[in-house]
């Protein structure tokens, strides 16, 4: 593991990178040299609406000739055959295993959900698209009780308190430039991608700081969750007094 200092040096070139950050909707997203995508049935990808709450489940990726990376799922509005990273992602999952993912919706809009498994050599296998109707039926009050109770904490990661405290400082410092310079929060959310995005490939370059920027990546999930519409749509309780 690299020395604390060390980190640290790897975190200021991190958040220097950030000032550069640039966002233009989905056209923020690009292939980053990733291969054709490989539809991948095996993957059985399931996705349902249990009055707001979306859970999707999916088989564990099997193929022995491929070294596995991550998953991401992928969800879009608009296209009916979404792919990682054209269209964004909502979930990224390094461990195999995990095969399961939740998440609270409250508008009532059609959206297209899949899976796909990436590679370290950048192979995209994608399953199969599930459409669905996502969306709460009752009261926004009852919503935001469910959305507290469902809410996902950050996760550690086995990151000392110290360079934890240092690191939610700078990253906190980077969504704030964020929110000064868009106020869409489709841009700011593909700021955030996009910065993701480096920041796993930093993790696969350079393994020692795998935790700490799991670590990062958590806390800026957790912070993206305020600029989904659904959370939007909360705040328009206020807008009327």
């Amino acid at each position: 593991m690299l020395s604390t200092m060390k980190q640290l040096f790897v975190l200021v070139f991190i958040l220097a990178s950030f000032s550069t950050v640039s966002a233009q909707g989905s056209n923020a997203y690009t292939n980053n040299n990733f291969k054709d995508v490989i539809f991948d049935s095996s993957l059985k990808f399931e996705a349902s609406n249990d009055n707001g709450k979306i859970h999707m489940s999916w088989e564990e990726f099997s193929n022995p000739d491929e070294n596995f990376t991550y998953y991401k799922i992928v969800r879009s509005e608009k296209n009916s055959d979404p792919i990682y990273p054209n269209d964004g992602y909502i979930k990224y999952e390094s461990d195999i295993s995990k095969t399961e993912y939740s998440k609270m919706t409250y508008k009532q809009i059609d959206v297209y959900y899949r899976v796909c498994a990436i590679t370290s050599d950048k192979d995209r296998y994608c399953s199969n698209v599930i459409s669905l109707k996502e969306g709460f039926e009752g009261s926004k009050e009852d919503y935001k009780k469910d959305y507290k109770k469902n809410y996902t904490s950050v996760k550690t990661y086995g990151v000392s308190y110290s360079l934890k405290k240092k690191a939610n400082k700078a990253l906190d410092g980077f969504i704030k430039k964020v929110e000064a310079k868009y106020s869409s929060s489709d841009d700011r959310i593909a700021s955030f991608d996009k910065i993701i995005a480096r920041l796993e490939t930093l993790a696969e370059t350079k393994p020692r700081v795998k935790d700490l920027v799991k670590y990062m990546i958590s806390y800026l999930n957790s912070k993206k969750e305020k600029y989904n519409n659904d959370f939007d749509d909360i705040e328009d309780i206020f807008s009327d007094f």
